[in-house]
């Protein structure tokens, strides 16, 4: 795929099929991160990667920004005393804007790999560091999820034209539109990328296991259990209780800074997790179920359709009711 092609067809992808990453597309993709630019050749950053289906789910407990279990993580950390050392008082910045430009680079990669990916800063950094064992000055920047696209790439939304975006010598001096003709779109949703079979590379940890969370859901009940079992049912209600309060207190320690429409699609999110919980303890009904499915279809709508959002919110508040 020709480079034009690649940054143009790029989405941020946010639903992904079960289908396993493997190790080499991982490789490719950090390898295209280490020759992204890098200020005075500071080099401070570092690349973390987890496969493990229940290290994944842990980040997602304390990464708002991810909406959706992926197969792959790779943490973007900046070595702040490295970048402090070589870049001087602004070093920090600079490696802010290295790990950036990294996964940039990662981002093209991973479309031209045939695979979905989405960069997020919307997670708490101290809890990410401990969840990898980072000393103090190795500071988590970026998290980029990675996995095959389910049901293919999707159109993003328009961008601003060539016309609106550029000044000549002078702001608000126009570019004569004879040489931007070319660079005019009638669309930018293009259709996604064929992509490599690397099936035959080393398989990720854990493949052929449930998706995260999976195996770790309590067994049906069956009327028959015991206090043990019973005890035991508890304790998985509180640790994912307790991941579910991560996920609202990391959303709301992010909000401030935040784009507006991050807000209401965390909170509907959150309706929908705890819907899930629900289900996994027996409390389930055909409304709540429809509920979930609702949530889940149209949350990502507040991105880029806020009207079509408002009306999946009336919906869900209109079934939910019904169970009152």
């Amino acid at each position: 795929m020709d480079l034009s092609t690649v940054i143009k067809e790029r989405r941020s992808v946010r639903r992904y099929s079960d289908k396993t990453v493997n190790f080499e597309q991982i490789a490719r993709l950090v390898d295209s991160a280490r020759w992204a630019p890098t200020a005075a050749n500071l080099q401070a950053w570092e690349f973390q990667v987890t496969v493990d289906p229940k290290k994944i789910d842990a980040i997602r407990s304390i990464a708002p920004g991810i909406s959706r279990t992926s197969r792959a993580i790779v943490v973007i950390s900046v070595d702040r005393e490295k970048a402090r050392r070589k870049g001087g008082a602004g070093g920090e910045m600079l490696g802010l804007l290295d790990a950036c430009f990294a996964a940039e680079n990662m981002l093209l990669t991973a479309h031209d790999l045939g695979l979905g990916a989405c960069v997020v800063r919307s997670f708490h950094q101290g809890a990410a560091a401990r969840l990898f064992g980072n000393p103090e000055h190795i500071v988590p920047e970026l998290l980029v999820t990675i996995g095959y696209p389910e049901g293919g790439q999707t159109r993003g939304p328009r961008r601003r034209s060539l016309r609106e975006l550029i000044h000549l010598e002078k702001w608000g001096n126009p570019v004569p539109g004879r040489f931007l003709a070319q660079f005019e779109e009638t669309s930018d949703g293009a259709a996604p990328a064929a992509g490599v079979d690397l099936d035959a590379a080393l398989p990720v940890a854990g493949e052929g296991r449930e998706p995260a969370g999976e195996a770790d859901r309590p067994p049906a009940a069956t009327g028959d259990e015991g206090p043990a079992a019973e005890g035991e049912k508890l304790a998985r209600l509180r640790e994912t209780l307790i991941k579910h309060l991560c996920y609202l207190v990391s959303s709301a320690r992010g909000l401030s800074w935040e784009p507006r429409e991050y807000g209401p699609f965390r909170l509907i999110d959150a309706c929908g997790r705890l819907i899930g919980i629900m289900e996994e303890y027996g409390l389930k009904s055909p409304r709540l179920a429809a509920a979930r499915d609702l949530i889940e279809e149209k949350k990502l709508a507040v991105m880029d359709d806020p009207e079509t959002f408002n009306q999946a919110i009336d919906q869900v508040l209109d079934i939910l009711v019904g169970e009152l």
